[in-house]
């Protein structure tokens, strides 16, 4: 399986297909030269889609959120791409509990869970209380998006053995409470 369509351990090639993830490869294949070149122990992470609080507004969770709070129309693929969303917490966690653990090499930090994209817009509508300004299906899918990206977590969750404190209606929960005392804030 190529790295733009599936279930992801550990061990699967990267083939970045943009410049950013050409920087995360190099960076680590410098983490493994590193290691290997002084005898020191190094871990990396393979971070997978992060949100939460301070997230970039035109990513997906904010930008869905930000809509509906604006009420505006949040404007969606058909949404059948399935993904791995992690909150920035448990992201924050994980990365801590790797490095205290005497693990080297590469750990995916993720939730290890696949959700249609679909899916997480629904919960976001249904806790912003608009599902009427949901509209799946007015954007074309982007041709370089993958239609699955789920990350194998069995390494993080058995050696390291970190587990997400979020599920996903906790988390978009805490997000769009977040998400909605910045945009009063702002007013």
């Amino acid at each position: 399986m190529g790295y733009w369509g599936g279930f992801f351990p550990e061990s699967s090639a990267l083939g970045p297909s943009d410049l950013y993830g050409v920087c995360k490869q190099a960076l680590s294949l410098a983490a493994d030269a590193l290691g290997r070149m002084s005898n020191m122990s190094v871990a990396w992470v393979r971070m997978f889609l992060v949100y939460g609080p301070f997230d970039d507004e035109r990513r997906l969770v904010p930008s869905l959120v930000l809509s509906m709070i604006r009420q505006q129309p949040a404007k969606m693929t058909p949404g059948e791409q399935v993904r791995d969303i992690v909150h920035v917490e448990d992201a924050a966690s994980a990365i801590w509990a790797i490095a205290r653990s005497t693990h080297t090499g590469p750990v995916n930090v993720a939730s290890g869970v696949g959700v249609k994209v679909v899916d997480i817009a629904r919960t976001i509508a249904t806790i912003v209380g608009r599902p009427d300004l949901l509209e799946v299906g007015a954007l074309p899918y982007r041709s370089s998006e993958p239609p699955v990206f789920v990350a194998d977590t069995t390494l993080l969750r058995q050696t390291i053995g970190w587990s997400p404190r979020y599920d996903l209606t906790t988390g978009l929960t805490q997000t769009v409470a977040w998400w909605r005392a910045r945009e009063a804030e702002r007013r």
